[in-house]
């Protein structure tokens, strides 16, 4: 996930990050998103989402990964269609048909801003991580 992932605000934190990431045979960057961080993800057929759920990072990925000392949490919450979620999940269905996907798993990432304009992080054709999937067989 987060490994050799650093925040930077000014050069000498730029050449630090560098500095500490020279074992990379490449990088990406993007700009950082000042919000809290969401999940939406889906089980779909023929195109259509049969169900959706959404979870909460606590605290965000990048300071759990900073602070060693956090237990970071991955909370599902209870009601994904709470007023303030409905940009993510109106984003997530429209990221879903711009890529016309058809049936399976996706995990989708994506920020709340305080201002309540949501920003899309990433997209996977994959099931969610933190043990949000129980794969374990009875």
């Amino acid at each position: 996930g987060s490994a050799d992932t650093h925040r930077v605000n000014d050069s000498k934190e730029l050449e630090r990050a560098i500095k500490a990431t020279k074992h990379q045979p490449e990088m990406s960057v993007e700009e950082f998103i000042d919000g809290e961080e969401y999940t939406f993800d889906t089980v779909s057929i023929n195109g259509v989402p049969q169900f959706f759920n959404i979870a909460w990072y606590r605290p965000r990925p990048l300071v759990a990964r900073s602070y060693e000392w956090l237990s970071p949490q991955v909370v599902a919450l209870r009601h994904p269609e709470a007023p303030e979620l409905n940009g993510g999940v109106a984003m997530g269905h429209a990221v879903l048909r711009a890529l016309e996907f058809e049936s399976g798993f996706t995990h989708m990432e994506w920020y709340l801003k305080a201002d309540g304009d949501v920003v899309f992080g990433e997209i996977g054709g994959r099931p969610p991580g933190a043990h949000q999937v129980d794969r374990s067989v009875p």
